[in-house]
């Protein structure tokens, strides 16, 4: 799963091309949440994109949604390939249901780093790799993922206050 707005900046590209993997299409889809400003074109690129790719029966564009931690909450992974990022809002609450995230985007969050299901890829290559490795094992993720939840909800509870007091006083200040 992955949710974004469709912009350039969230290369969204890159995680529709992760579906090219045999393992990994042949063991996981891919769901998308967001969407473009039906101007741009984004969206009509990248279905066109999944398309070409071969993937897009496994590629689904589900647009915008106001439950998007129920939709995590059926989801074993969090993909953000984002080159830029504010607080990330969207990582927060994927870490919260347990999931794992693979992002390539490095927050400078300390308490993020030492989470066990939070992974910061440096190329898509090694995402990639991170994620077949993932699928291996997603027994023992699925069994885990409790135990994420709850000691994720416990750092986030602690940082949440400490790191958007901090994101906002660095914007002050530029």
């Amino acid at each position: 799963i992955t949710a974004a707005r469709f912009i350039p900046s969230k290369q969204l590209e890159l995680i529709i091309d992760l579906m090219t993997n045999k393992f990994i299409f042949n063991h996981a889809s891919l769901t998308i949440f967001g969407d473009d400003d039906h101007i741009s074109g984004i969206r009509r690129e990248l279905e066109e994109r999944a398309m070409k790719k071969g993937v897009s029966d496994k590629v689904i564009f589900a647009g915008k949604t106001q439950d998007l931690n129920k939709k995590m909450e059926a989801s074993d992974a969090f993909i953000f390939a984002s080159n830029s990022e504010g607080y990330p809002n969207v990582i927060m609450e994927a870490l919260s249901e347990g999931l794992q995230v693979f992002t390539l985007f490095d927050f400078n969050e300390i308490a993020l780093r030492n989470m066990p299901n939070y992974e910061v890829c440096d190329t898509m290559e090694r995402m990639e790799q991170k994620i077949l490795a993932f699928i291996n094992n997603i027994t023992e993720h699925r069994k885990a993922r409790s135990h994420h939840h709850q000691r994720t909800l416990s750092i986030l509870k602690d940082i949440d206050t400490k790191a958007k007091e901090s994101y906002f006083e660095q914007i002050l200040a530029d």
